[in-house]
């Protein structure tokens, strides 16, 4: 199964997803976003999601992705140009050095898409 597929909306985000979608209505997202939290809670498919849902060229009245504009097919792809992930190459490692450098050359280009 694809890591980038639509995310279970978990009943103890529902505060969180009001927030993101105030955030898509309003087209005023914050520069970042810090989720936290206990191991298992979906940290990982709500970013993913959240990413999804803004990326989309043609959201809904309830501000999810449309799933058929040429953003979402990439995105379902996993070939968006601007969407990125960084994480340790090994479970419980740390970041690379050269890691954050290739992250950092990528974030501060003006978006692809």
């Amino acid at each position: 199964m694809s890591t980038l597929q639509a995310a279970q909306h978990y009943p103890w985000q529902s505060q969180q997803w009001d927030m993101i979608s105030s955030f898509l209505k309003n087209e005023q997202f914050p520069h970042a976003l810090l989720l936290q939290g206990l191991e298992g809670m979906g940290k990982y498919p709500f970013a993913v999601e959240t990413a999804r849902r803004w990326l989309c060229g043609q959201r809904n009245t309830e501000h999810q992705a449309c799933g058929v504009c040429q953003s979402c097919i990439l995105f379902k792809a996993e070939t968006h140009p601007d969407f990125f992930t960084l994480s340790p190459e090994k479970s419980g490692a740390g970041l690379k050095v050269d890691q954050i450098r290739g992250f950092a050359e990528k974030i501060f280009l003006s978006g692809q898409y």
